[in-house]
């Protein structure tokens, strides 16, 4: 019986002819593996890309008012007319969670993830027609003071693009107490908010009448009663904010 061998230079071969086939079983083990989907690092490339997100990925049926504020209110403040007649705003889960008390932290920001939905109803019993999203993105080449900025129509279609960056919103957003809440005006609409409560401390309590009164503290009047006479020199400015502008 004639004894084997070990040959060094077989040995190599062997390794290498198996070499394409585990390189096969590999490549087979990969396309069989489910996508994990974008990484948030890629952010939002497009509109397209932020309906979905709010429609699908984490849709804004979901969403909860936004706290103290009405339901559904004019859509006015400090001049802005952008969206009327009504609107309804609310938050996704990861801006509520940045929230205290309904209010957002001194000099904090809303974390990346945000999203706050202006949706624009002709009125208060009607499906929205128009939806305005602000969606955090700091390091988002799209952002605009570290949103993106877009309308939609609930069908889909593009009313005002994230490629804009917000370039016709961050003027109004900038007014007021804008900065001080990330640009994030509805805060100004609350029945609490610090600015209501300096008007009434400053002029007393006026008399609204009682097509825009709004919260605690105003009384309310006939409609007969002229309560702009009333307010002078502040109906103005104590107008504008019952009356509700911008997110």
């Amino acid at each position: 019986m004639s004894r084997m061998t070990f040959s060094p230079a077989r040995h190599r071969y062997r390794r290498l002819s198996l070499l394409p086939v585990l390189l096969m079983m590999m490549a087979c083990g990969e396309s069989n593996r489910t996508p994990a989907g974008p990484s948030p690092a890629d952010g939002i490339q497009d509109s397209a890309a932020l309906f979905q997100l709010i429609t699908q990925t984490d849709p804004l049926t979901a969403y909860t008012l936004f706290p103290n504020v009405e339901e559904f209110t004019v859509g006015r403040l400090n001049g802005s007319e952008a969206h009327r007649p009504i609107v309804r705003v609310s938050i996704n889960a990861r801006a509520l969670g940045a929230l205290q008390s309904g209010r957002l932290p001194t000099a904090a920001q809303f974390p990346a993830g945000s999203i706050i939905l202006k949706e624009i109803r002709p009125r208060a019993d009607a499906p929205a027609t128009l939806y305005a999203v602000m969606y955090k993105d700091v390091g988002n080449t799209l952002a605009g003071n570290g949103w993106l900025w877009a309308e939609f129509s609930p069908d889909g279609s593009v009313g005002y693009s994230v490629s804009n960056r917000g370039t016709a919103c961050t003027s109004c957003h900038q007014r007021e107490q804008g900065p001080l809440n990330d640009l994030v005006r509805t805060f100004e609409r609350s029945v609490n908010s610090h600015r209501t409560q300096d008007l009434v401390r400053h002029i007393g309590t006026p008399i609204v009448s009682a097509d825009v009164a709004r919260g605690p503290g105003f009384a309310r009047a006939p409609r007969s009663t002229d309560w702009r006479s009333s307010l002078q020199p502040h109906q103005g400015l104590l107008a504008c904010h019952l009356e509700g502008c911008a997110i």
